[in-house]
């Protein structure tokens, strides 16, 4: 799995999530009905989420690389989200990448690696919930939405629950929950975006989504490096 790692975030990460940062690749005359599309993006990314969880304590040498794999996603995950800001206000990915990744690193350096899994999964959630509230734009709009639409948001939803999902220092379930509370919080986000609860247009994406991707950044840096500091303390010489 951790070799399968990088391939699949590329893939994930190179459909960009533009619908919730700005352009919406997912509105046509004619596709899929939007909540239905919903629905397939929640699975889709519990089920990448869940098998990551069941997955990374199976052995401990796999772990380590699952762990190594599951850093570089998160670092992938949030200059994806850093550059889908920056490219259009580069002011704003500045001040975020800066903010985010000093949390980041405060969180890394001073909080042990439930705390760290904690703040990734309530990063990873803030962040969803974002891209929920820019979809529910689709589902007022009362448009469907395309094929290649709900592969785009299926593929970034696939990306940020493996990389929460398999994150280092919990177990099984709790990682498992995360992975619910994140996909949970995505549907909260549609919801209270379609009611009207939450304008999507009031929503500071842009410096949510940068400051996001600054912690997340932050903190695949530092998961790799202790994974890979802890491998070699425990190495035997042969």
């Amino acid at each position: 799995m951790a070799a399968a790692l990088p391939a699949l975030a590329g893939a994930c990460l190179g459909v960009a999530p533009v619908a919730a940062h700005g352009a919406d690749p997912t509105r046509d005359a004619a596709g899929i009905d939007p909540w239905p599309a919903v629905a397939a993006v929640t699975a889709v990314g519990l089920l990448a989420g869940v098998v990551a969880a069941g997955r990374r304590n199976r052995a401990p040498d796999g772990t380590r690389r699952l762990d190594v794999a599951i850093g570089a996603l998160l670092v992938a995950v949030g200059v994806t989200a850093v550059l889908s800001v920056g490219l259009r206000q580069p002011s704003v990915g500045a001040v975020g990448i800066v903010v985010g990744g000093a949390a980041g690193v405060l969180v890394a350096t001073w909080g042990g690696c439930g705390l760290c899994a904690d703040v990734t999964a309530g990063a990873v959630a803030l962040h969803r919930f974002v891209e929920g509230a820019a979809l529910a734009a689709v589902l007022a709009a009362g448009t469907s939405v395309t094929l290649v639409g709900v592969v785009v948001v299926s593929g970034h939803a696939v990306a940020e629950c493996l990389a929460v999902g398999g994150r280092a220092g919990v177990g099984r379930v709790r990682a498992a929950g995360a992975v619910v509370f994140v996909q949970a919080v995505f549907v909260l986000g549609v919801l209270v975006a379609t009611v009207g609860l939450v304008p999507v247009a009031d929503l500071p994406r842009a410096w949510l989504v940068a400051i996001v991707g600054g912690v997340l950044s932050a903190l695949g840096i530092a998961e790799t490096d202790a994974v890979e500091r802890w491998g070699a303390r425990t190495r035997r010489p042969v």
